[in-house]
């Protein structure tokens, strides 16, 4: 679907925001806002995301299997809603909570509860924010979209035109550090990250991304060091806590690594930290572990079906048939349109006898995609 063929909306709000902001988004309503969309959860806000064109993005922080920190990720990894703008919604007041929002691009970081003048007075800034870039801002905003584009050379051509004017620029500084770390430049990528450090000696981005090249040169001493550094600067960022999980788990600590990842578990972990750590442990053929993990994953998103397909594929070498069964199944229901899980999903009943469930999974497929060819054939078969 062309962009100008979507949908417009003119806000999504994302949690159980509903009856609590009905006075807000009265007001909203009144300001000439009149397309406000609900989402209950990320998955049906992506889901939004992608069938329409929508102006501004209202997220709670604490949500059911995905938080809003992680949800503001999933949104500005893709450079058709990195000029989104996003704001921010949250009882937390701790400064280390509402930097990390801010530096992970959220527009704006409202602190519940507040009125609907407040709200608004929020908006009305952003908005006017996204509206009076400066040149610089314009560079540095296409600098960040080549970037999450893969154009790396473009990238670090525009930089470089933004760090001409403002040498320590931090922003562009760490666009160029990581477009040279992930063109395997690393020492001029050390180079420009101990640039960043002298500037702002705190900045957790930063040294997250010199553990990574660090451990690519083998430095395991020095990332180490780096990454925990990043941890005690930003104790929030789940991320940086499960690499240090990772980081153990590959240097044989397995011991300080469960120590991490139990406390995940027992904080009441979202479905992504859950797929990451189910992740690591595939990765190693830890499949009990991994099972752990994945096995309490309530409403993953469809970017993590692979990881299912990769568990799947496991339990099924490992003679464990139905359980391997039950993970295709979910393949199927996080991402319904996409034929080769469905397929997939269709040879391994049909390969245990159970004809007929894997005919109704192929003829709810054809009410997607009624041409699909080998779906069609394989139906025909039976």
């Amino acid at each position: 679907m062309a962009n100008s063929d979507k949908k417009k909306i003119d806000f999504l709000i994302v949690g159980q925001l509903k009856k609590s902001f009905e006075n807000e988004i009265a007001l909203l309503q009144k300001a000439g806002y009149k397309n406000v969309h609900f989402a209950d959860s990320v998955v049906d806000a992506r889901n939004i995301l992608t069938s329409a064109h929508v102006n501004f993005v209202i997220s709670e922080f604490d949500m059911p299997h995905m938080n809003g920190i992680e949800f503001l990720k999933l949104i500005r990894r893709h450079p058709s809603l990195l000029t989104t703008p996003f704001l921010m919604v949250s009882q937390d007041k701790k400064m280390e909570m509402i930097k990390y929002a801010l530096d992970e691009l959220a527009d704006g970081y409202l602190l519940a509860p507040f009125s609907g003048e407040e709200l608004l007075c929020a908006v009305i800034r952003i908005q006017l924010k996204w509206s009076s870039l400066s040149s610089l801002q314009v560079k540095l905003r296409n600098a960040r979209y080549q970037f999450l584009k893969r154009n790396y050379d473009k990238s670090i051509k525009t930089v470089n035109e933004i760090l001409e004017v403002d040498p320590n620029n931090v922003e562009a500084l760490l666009i160029l550090s990581d477009c040279l770390h992930r063109k395997r430049q690393f020492e001029l990528a050390r180079k420009h990250i101990k640039h960043i450090l002298n500037i702002s000696p705190h900045h957790c981005k930063a040294l997250h991304l010199l553990s990574k090249i660090c451990r690519m040169d083998a430095d395991c001493g020095d990332a180490f060091i780096h990454l925990t550094t990043a941890l005690r600067f930003n104790p929030f960022n789940e991320d940086l806590k499960i690499d240090l999980g990772k980081f153990y788990l590959d240097t044989g600590a397995d011991e300080k690594a469960n120590e991490i990842f139990n406390e995940v578990l027992n904080s009441n972990p979202t479905d992504l930290s859950l797929i990451k750590i189910g992740k690591s442990f595939l990765k190693k053929k830890r499949l009990d572990e991994a099972t752990v993990f994945l096995d309490k994953t309530v409403k993953p998103l469809p970017d993590t079906t692979y990881i299912f397909e990769m568990y799947a594929d496991m339990l099924e070498e490992s003679g464990n048939h139905a359980a391997s069964l039950n993970q295709l199944k979910k393949c199927v229901e996080i991402s319904p349109g996409k034929a080769n899980f469905c397929i997939k999903y269709a040879k391994a009943l049909l390969d245990s006898g159970q004809s007929a469930t894997a005919q109704g999974v192929m003829q709810e497929y054809l009410q997607i995609d009624p041409d699909h060819e080998t779906i069609k054939a394989m139906l025909q078969s039976l």
